[in-house]
C-alpha cells in the first residue's frame, strides 16, 4: 500500500505456504518468509520476486539490523542469517533455546538479537559475538504459537512478548529478573505486538483478529 493515500501498490504472489513475516530491507526492498522453507526478496516498486533463498525449515519471522544484515527465525530453533543481495545464507547460530524459535526483533542501537520461542522463554544473544547474554522468563509465561512475536521498546530498555492467555510481559533489559505482567483483556491467546516510535503506546494483536491499543 503507499503510505499516505491507503491505495493497494501490489500484491506480491510467490510462497506456496503460509507467510509468516516480512521486512523492508531498504526503502525499495522487501524479505518475506514462510511456512515453504523459503525467503523471497521483492522489488516493491515494481512488484516482482527479485531472489529465493531456500532455507531446511520453516522461517517464523524475519528482523533486519538496518545495515545490511536480514536475520531469520526458524522452527528447528536456529537464527539464519542472509545477504538478500546475493540471495545466500551466510551462517547460522542455535541461541540456546530447547524448540522452536517463534520471532526475532533487533535492538534499536542493532547491537543485540531478541528471541522468543515455544520454551517460554526470550534470549538476547550479542550481535557482536553471537553469543546469549540474557535469559527472559517467568513462571506464569506461556508463548501461545509458532509465530507468536516479540519486541523491544523503543528505547532499547524491555522487551515484550505477548502470551497464551492473552497478557503480555515486560522484562528489564538491564535486570531479567524483573518483569511486569498486563494483565489480559482479550479472553484469546495474544499472538503480536508492537510499540509505538514515541514509545507512548503499544498495539497487541490477538488470536481473534482484534487489535489492543495500550498507552504508557
Amino acid at each position: 500500500w503507499r503510505e499516505h493515500t491507503g491505495r493497494l501498490l501490489h500484491k506480491l504472489n510467490g510462497h506456496r505456504g503460509a507467510v509468516t513475516g516480512a521486512v523492508f530491507a531498504d526503502a525499495t526492498s522487501l524479505a518475506s518468509g514462510a511456512q515453504d522453507r523459503s525467503i523471497l526478496v521483492w522489488d516493491v516498486e515494481k512488484g516482482y520476486c527479485t531472489g529465493t533463498i531456500q532455507t531446511k525449515s520453516k522461517c517464523t519471522h524475519l528482523a533486519t539490523s538496518g545495515a545490511g544484515v536480514t536475520a531469520s527465525a526458524h522452527l528447528d530453533r536456529q537464527i539464519r542469517f542472509a545477504d538478500l543481495t546475493g540471495c545466500t545464507i551466510t551462517g547460522a547460530i542455535n541461541p540456546a533455546h530447547t524448540a522452536a524459535i517463534t520471532s526475532i526483533a533487533y535492538s534499536p542501537d542493532a547491537l543485540y538479537l531478541l528471541t522468543n520461542s515455544r520454551d517460554g522463554t526470550l534470549v538476547l544473544t550479542d550481535t557482536r559475538t553471537l553469543e546469549p547474554v540474557s535469559v527472559f522468563k517467568h513462571p506464569k509465561y506461556r508463548n501461545g504459537c509458532d509465530w507468536a512475536k516479540c519486541a523491544f521498546t523503543s528505547d532499547g530498555s524491555r522487551v515484550l512478548a505477548p502470551a497464551a492467555d492473552g497478557s503480555v510481559y515486560a522484562w528489564e533489559v538491564a535486570a531479567p529478573s524483573v518483569c511486569k505482567v498486563l494483565a489480559p483483556v482479550v479472553d484469546k491467546a495474544a499472538i503480536s505486538l508492537a510499540c509505538s516510535f514515541s514509545g507512548s503506546q503499544l498495539a497487541v494483536g490477538y488470536q481473534d483478529g482484534s487489535i489492543v491499543m495500550w498507552e504508557h
